[in-house]
C-alpha cells in the first residue's frame, strides 16, 4: 500500500488565546496522548512528548513557545519516522522506493481559485531547487500519465494544505480551501515552500529531524532553500 504525507495547517485562535482544550484535541489528534480525556498527568506527558518533537524547551506547560508551534502547519502523520533512530548518524530519513529515472514529467490540473502564474512560479522554483541535487530533470506535460500528477482538492480534515505519496505512485494534492501566494502574504499560505516539502516526499525523502530543514515536520518558518540535511538526503538516494 501506497505510503501518504498529509501537510497539515491548523488555523487556531491568536497564539496567546489557545486554550488547554484545543491543546489537548491537538496532541491528541497527532497522537502525543492517547485518551481524548487525559488525566492532569498524561496531559503533561503528553505535552513533554510534544515539546520534544518540536525542539522547543520542554516543560510540560502550555507556554508561549508552544502555543506558537501547535499553530504553525504540520505534517499530518503523528510521529516523525523513527526507523533505524538509536543507530542514526543522519538527519534526513530516506523511503524504501525511489524513481530510477533521470527525467520525471509532472501534469498540473489548476483549480478556479488560484491564479496559474503563483502555482507555475511556485512550481518553477521547486523543482529547480530539487533538480540542482539531485540531478532530475523535471518535465511539464499535459498528460494524467505523468510520473507526479498533481491537483488541488476540498479536504476537510484539519485544514490540511496537503498530500503527496512517495514513489512510485507520485501523486501531490495541494487543499482547495486556502489562499495561496508565495510571498508569505498574511491569510495566505505559501505554496511554494509546500510544494518544495510535497515534491520532497514523492521523489522519496521522509522526514529529518533538522529543525531547519525543509523536510521536517513541522512547517513553523519560512525557509527559501534547501537545507544541507535536505541536500544530503537527496544526492544519498539519486547520486
Amino acid at each position: 500500500m501506497a505510503l501518504l504525507i498529509l501537510i497539515t495547517l491548523i488555523f487556531l485562535p491568536q497564539i496567546h488565546c489557545l486554550t488547554n482544550k484545543e491543546a489537548t484535541e491537538y496532541l491528541h489528534h497527532y497522537k502525543h496522548i492517547k485518551s481524548a480525556n487525559p488525566s492532569p498527568s498524561e496531559f503533561t506527558e503528553g505535552m513533554k512528548d510534544f515539546q520534544n518533537y518540536a525542539q522547543i524547551p520542554v516543560t510540560g506547560v502550555l507556554d508561549a513557545d508552544t502555543k506558537e508551534m501547535m499553530k504553525a502547519g504540520r505534517c499530518f502523520n503523528p510521529n516523525p519516522e523513527d526507523a533505524d533512530s538509536e543507530n542514526r548518524v543522519r538527519r534526513y530519513e530516506l523511503y524504501k522506493y525511489l524513481w530510477n529515472r533521470k527525467k520525471l514529467t509532472y501534469n498540473m490540473k489548476y483549480p478556479t481559485n488560484v491564479t496559474s502564474s503563483i502555482i507555475d512560479d511556485g512550481l518553477k522554483r521547486a523543482f529547480e531547487m530539487w533538480s540542482r541535487h539531485s540531478g532530475i530533470q523535471f518535465v511539464k506535460s499535459d498528460r494524467m500519465t505523468s510520473h507526479l500528477k498533481m491537483d488541488f482538492n476540498y479536504i476537510d480534515e484539519m485544514s490540511t494544505l496537503g498530500y503527496a505519496y512517495y514513489p512510485p505512485v507520485g501523486k501531490i494534492v495541494f487543499t482547495s480551501r486556502r489562499l495561496w501566494s508565495n510571498n508569505n502574504l498574511p491569510g495566505h499560505s505559501n505554496f511554494y515552500q509546500v510544494a518544495l516539502h510535497e515534491i520532497g516526499h514523492a521523489l522519496g525523502l521522509r522526514h529529518s529531524d533538522t529543525k531547519a530543514a525543509i523536510m521536517f515536520p513541522i512547517l513553523h518558518k519560512y525557509y527559501p532553500e534547501l537545507h544541507s540535511d535536505d541536500i544530503t538526503g537527496i544526492k544519498a538516494l539519486y547520486q
